[in-house]
């Protein structure tokens, strides 16, 4: 029982000289308030322990809390996919819009498989045919897959 409470106080003797050297050593500014304010959560964390060993939290698995669900990981793979296909359009609106004023809204549909644009329809008033044949050429997909909708 006393070589316990003598290795528990070293423990903290320890971190805490070596928190303060860290402290002193460390140039003044952010990067030292934070090293500090970690440095002084380890040495809480030391005076605890005895305190968690008494509830036998030491025993518990905390990656429990920590997993997700499969579910939500797929969710969270299917809104982040939609996220990317959608600022891609945004993308796209954006650099038609730079090349034709004119150009009101993009829709892009998506291949499933590659991922790739299949088809695109641009809306907006008074455009011209020579913007199929630019979007085909830039987007790299064909003439015909892109539709102009006044």
């Amino acid at each position: 029982m006393m070589e316990a409470f003598t290795a528990y106080i070293k423990t903290i003797s320890a971190l805490t000289v070596f928190s303060v050297a860290v402290g002193l050593l460390m140039p003044k500014g952010n990067f030292r308030q934070y090293t500090r304010w970690i440095l002084g959560l380890l040495v809480l964390l030391a005076v605890l322990k005895p305190m968690l060993g008494l509830f036998h939290l030491e025993e518990m698995d905390f990656s429990q809390f920590f997993a997700l669900p499969e579910q939500e990981v797929s969710y969270d793979a299917e809104l982040g996919e939609n996220w990317t296909r959608k600022t891609m359009e945004n993308q796209v609106l954006s650099e038609l819009q730079r090349q034709e004023p004119n150009v009101d809204d993009v829709h892009i549909a998506w291949n499933e498989e590659s991922g790739l644009p299949e088809e695109m329809e641009i809306s907006g008033r008074n455009l011209p045919e020579s913007l199929k044949e630019d979007a085909a050429k830039e987007y790299g997909m064909e003439t015909e897959a892109i539709t102009l909708v006044p």
